[in-house]
């Protein structure tokens, strides 16, 4: 999902008033952080391509360079 897909999804999806942390592709901690999320996610028995979806978007922030510690 591209930066500009998330934002649209969220004003459609969220309400106004509920707490949202966005993780970039150049944070050295958002590869870990999401990876271990889908394997929360799989255990609690989400839905499995939601769980793939988590994964494949963790290995696709690894590849972003430069990465960094966030600001």
């Amino acid at each position: 999902m591209t930066a500009k897909e998330g934002i649209e999804y969220l004003k459609n999806k969220c309400p106004d008033n509920e707490p949202i942390f966005i993780l970039r592709g150049r944070d050295k901690l958002a590869y870990h952080t999401v990876l271990l999320w889908g394997d929360l996610a799989e255990k609690e028995g989400v839905n499995e391509s939601k769980v793939c979806d988590s994964i494949k978007c963790a290995f696709e922030l690894r590849k972003w360079n430069p990465r960094r510690l966030p600001d």
